[in-house]
C-alpha cells in the first residue's frame, strides 16, 4: 500500500534498530546515499520472474538426441559404470548450455521492457532462468503484457512464475 504513493527503499533482512536515535543517526550518516537511491528508484518497482521447463523428460530426450557422445556412453553404461557416470556429467553440462541458449530467447523481450535486470542463479534442473527486473511503474502494464505474450508463445515448453510488484530488493543494498 505504501508503494502506491511513495518510493520504498528496502533494507537488508534482519536489520534492526534498538532505538529511534539509531534510526536518526543512520539517516543522518547516510543521507546523501539515501537521497541518491530515492532519486534512482523513484517510480520503479521490482518484478521477479522464474521460467521453468514443463517437461524435463522431453528436455533430457532432446539432449540425448542432440549429443552423439551421450548416446554412445549411455549405450555402454549397461556394462560400464564409469561410462554412465561420464554420460551423466555430459548431460549436466548440456543442460546448462541449453538453459543459457533458451533463457536468452525468453529474457530478451523482458530485458527490453525493463530499466534494469539481475540474473539470479537457477536452483533446480527445470529452472531455465530466474531474474529480477526493475520496471517503471508506468510501464508495468506493458511489462505484464510482454510476460503474458511470452507465456502464451511458449506455453507448451515453459511456465512462468511472476512475483511483483515489490520494493526493489535486488537493486538497492542498504
Amino acid at each position: 500500500k505504501v508503494m502506491e504513493s511513495y518510493t520504498v527503499l528496502p533494507m537488508r533482512f534482519c536489520t534492526v534498530a534498538e532505538t529511534a536515535d539509531e534510526i536518526i543517526a543512520f539517516l543522518e550518516k547516510n543521507s546523501r546515499e539515501l537521497k541518491n537511491e530515492l532519486k534512482d528508484m523513484d517510480g520503479k518497482v521490482e518484478v521477479d520472474i522464474k521460467i521453468l521447463w514443463t517437461d524435463m523428460k522431453k528436455i533430457y530426450g532432446e539432449i540425448g538426441r542432440e549429443n552423439k557422445k551421450i548416446r554412445e556412453l549411455k549405450a555402454k553404461g549397461a556394462q560400464n559404470r564409469q561410462a554412465l557416470i561420464h554420460a551423466g556429467e555430459l548431460v549436466a553440462t548440456a543442460l546448462e548450455e541449453k538453459k543459457a541458449v533458451e533463457s536468452e530467447e525468453y529474457l530478451k523481450p523482458l530485458k527490453k521492457a525493463a530499466k534494469a535486470f539481475k540474473e539470479n542463479e537457477p536452483n533446480a534442473d527445470e529452472m531455465v532462468a530466474h531474474c529480477s527486473f526493475l520496471v517503471d511503474k508506468g510501464w508495468l502494464k506493458e511489462f505484464d503484457n510482454v510476460v503474458e505474450e511470452l507465456g502464451e508463445e511458449f506455453k507448451d515448453r515453459v511456465r512462468i512464475h511472476y512475483v511483483g510488484p515489490m520494493a526493489p530488493f535486488s537493486f538497492v543494498n542498504l
